[in-house]
């Protein structure tokens, strides 16, 4: 082989290393945008690291967030589990969240501390306990899925929830930090609802 034919194949090595690991690149750029638009448009999972659900939910449980009806401006309902930002403060009854950089914009779209809580009240509902009794626009409200020994422990309190807000509680009402201590929660901050647990499998399935 001559010079000429040696330096021409290692031109043709070299650039075949460069388009190989540019496929790597493009194919692996390719499978990040994919997840992040299914993380933020569609469907994620999170980890229960909380007691505040019990008993409906318990501690490393796995939920699938449907991002769907956020995405298509569906209501939440009373009595939805959703899955929202946890607030950094509270000013009046209304949890805050402090502008992001564009650094803390770009970790978010990895990493965030979320809160599930169920929906107790939806904009233009009058939210009251007294006595340890929820009522709701001034009609007591049957809680089932309320953790019967640990009822409310606080103050009674009333809130008109305002547009745009929603009102959640946890299940386990004596052990939650929740709308009762953060204030309503802004739409554009719940992640989605979280219907469906996929662990522990003896669980599997739709959750009530």
């Amino acid at each position: 082989m001559s010079k000429e034919e040696e330096i021409k194949a290692e031109e043709f090595s070299y650039k075949k290393i460069l388009l190989e690991i540019w496929s790597w690149v493009w194919s692996i750029g390719l499978a990040v945008i994919a997840v992040l638009l299914i993380k933020n448009l569609l469907f994620s999972t999170t980890f229960v690291r909380q007691q505040s659900m019990y008993p409906t939910l318990t501690d490393w449980n796995a939920l699938i967030i449907n991002r769907i009806g956020q995405v298509r401006g569906v209501p939440l309902k009373r009595g939805d589990i959703v899955v929202f930002e946890a607030p950094q403060r509270t000013v009046g009854k209304y949890a805050q969240y402090p502008e992001d950089s564009a650094l803390d914009s770009f970790r978010k779209l990895f990493w965030k501390t979320l809160y599930v809580k169920r929906v107790i009240g939806i904009a233009g509902d009058q939210v009251t306990v007294e006595d340890g009794v929820l009522y709701i626009n001034g009609v007591p409200q049957d809680e089932p899925y309320v953790n019967p020994d640990s009822p409310y422990t606080t103050h009674d309190f009333s809130i008109l929830v305002p547009e745009g807000y929603v009102f959640c509680l946890g299940d386990n009402r004596g052990h939650s930090w929740d709308s009762e201590d953060f204030g309503v929660i802004p739409l554009e901050k719940v992640e989605g609802t979280a219907n469906f647990r996929i662990f522990p499998f003896n669980n599997f399935g739709t959750i009530d």
